[in-house]
């Protein structure tokens, strides 16, 4: 989805086919011009070849068009992982009761097993911090953070990164309501505090300006998405998550922490473009896909079970590092008694594909227990619970993923007519026909005057939101509705 008024992206690419050395390469920001771009998407499927072709013909100086559009960035970068070593990954165990001193030295020794940040950090920029502060629900279970990246982690991590790095440090998130700013859940739960004489600075991903940024490979749901201007500079990014049940995701880890990054100024609140059966779990793996995170960490001082909000505080007394988001996540997931390779139908996975599943097959990592180098504490030497979802198996998810299916098929064979009075609105298909129309996402979601409740049908209907475009502009891949099998 993007706006008429939101302007270009970036891409990145693998630059060095078959790196077998670790670490990154210089990046590389070249200008590429939106009609090349486009043209390079052709159906979707972007390669690096197509791309780098695209910024041949495009122009070699930064243009737009005279209302500001900025043109499409195109970031060249390495393999995932140097193809002969495996993901690295740190479990320690933390008790929440620990000091935040110890927690910070803790922190620190799991990020150093996994991640040589002096040699990592050598010529970057721009480091950007993604917390999970999406709200301001500041229970506490055990004195710490239950639902929030605690302050006491994202100081370890911001410490860790300024022993080797003295330039810019940007933490950033997207609320998930407009009734509190990112300035306010920053101040309310102690981040500032924590981080004084750090340096950084905070960034409100739901803040204007606004670019388009591509997916390297075409993704799996949308080849581009609208997102801060702030991101598209980023030359080091770091996932702090929390460690979660999700009703939807199933668990919320250092993947589903970048859902935090789409503003809802353009996707609606909570992002509810984005987060719909079908798309969700495809657009997590796009988010990794941009930004391929350099350094994972997940709180689990304290967890949260059942749920991602008003859940119950779960004893889990640990801190996990990675230095890939499938590998750190599929860690997260055993350590929570979950399995990282099973799909929809199998626990907690009950509302539609499972996006660590997804994000293995999309080879963002390796989920594979053979493919990790586990260092740290053994984790069978303290308790820990079995994770799981407030929810159960039903058939209305799949009534209603091919009731999306039959909306899609229906908004494909009237694009054209709805082109003609409604370009650039986004609509909301029902039962095989437009229900309503709005001129953008501000209107979608359950805050004073917006449609929320209008969205859904009976149990088991789909309620298809789509921007009107034409075939050549739109960036969601249609086809993938065709490919559910309920």
């Amino acid at each position: 989805m993007t706006d008429s008024s939101a302007a270009a992206g970036h891409v990145r690419v693998a630059s060095v086919p078959g790196r077998t050395s670790p670490g990154r390469a210089r990046e590389v920001l070249k200008p590429v011009s939106r009609r090349a771009f486009l043209r390079a998407l052709g159906l979707g499927l972007v390669t690096a070849s197509s791309l780098l072709s695209a910024c041949a013909n495009g122009p070699t100086e930064p243009t737009g068009t005279k209302s500001g559009t900025p043109i499409l960035y195109v970031r060249t970068l390495p393999e995932a992982k140097p193809t002969s070593a495996k993901y690295k990954v740190s479990v320690l165990h933390c008790p929440p009761e620990a000091t935040d001193t110890e927690i910070e030295s803790r922190v620190a020794e799991a990020i150093d097993q996994v991640v040589d940040l002096q040699r990592a950090l050598q010529g970057k920029r721009k480091v950007f911090l993604k917390p999970n502060m999406a709200g301001q629900e500041l229970a506490r279970y055990r004195g710490r953070l239950q639902a929030l990246t605690d302050p006491a982690v994202l100081r370890g991590v911001v410490a860790a990164i300024r022993r080797h790095y003295q330039g810019e440090i940007v933490i950033g998130e997207a609320p998930t309501t407009t009734q509190v700013s990112f300035t306010d859940i920053y101040a309310s739960a102690g981040y500032a505090q924590a981080l004084k004489g750090f340096n950084v600075r905070t960034i409100d991903l739901n803040q204007a300006p606004f670019v388009e940024l591509g997916v390297p490979g075409g993704g799996l749901m949308f080849s581009r998405y609208t997102l801060s201007r702030e991101l598209a500079n980023v030359d080091f990014v770091v996932s702090v998550a929390k460690m979660k049940s999700h009703v939807s995701a199933g668990v919320t880890l250092t993947l589903k922490n970048l859902f935090g990054l789409p503003p809802i100024s353009i996707y609606g609140c909570p992002r509810r473009y984005l987060h719909s059966l079908i798309r969700l779990p495809r657009v997590l793996v796009d988010m990794g896909l941009i930004f391929r995170p350099d350094l994972c960490v997940v709180d689990g001082l304290v967890g949260q079970n059942g749920k991602e909000w008003d859940g119950w505080g779960a004893d889990t007394e640990v801190l996990i590092a990675g230095n890939n988001v499938v590998a750190t996540d599929a860690t997260a997931c055993r350590f929570m008694g979950v399995d990282p390779l099973a799909d929809y139908g199998q626990a907690p996975f009950l509302w539609d594909r499972n996006p660590l599943r997804l994000a293995h097959d999309a080879k963002l990592g390796s989920a594979r227990a053979d493919d990790i180098e586990l260092s740290g504490d053994d984790w069978s030497r303290w308790t820990h619970p079995q994770f799981y979802v407030e929810r159960t198996l039903s058939a209305d998810e799949p009534r209603e993923r091919q009731s999306l299916v039959e909306q899609a098929r229906a908004y494909l064979q009237q694009r054209d007519g709805l082109l003609r009075e409604h370009a650039g609105q986004i609509v909301c298909f029902q039962d095989g026909r437009p229900a309503f129309f709005l001129p953008d996402a501000s209107g979608l979601g359950f805050e004073p005057g917006q449609k929320g409740s209008f969205l859904w049908g009976p149990a088991g209907m789909g309620s298809l939101l789509k921007r009107v475009l034409p075939a050549e502009e739109d960036p969601e891949h249609m086809e993938v509705y065709d490919q559910i099998q309920g």
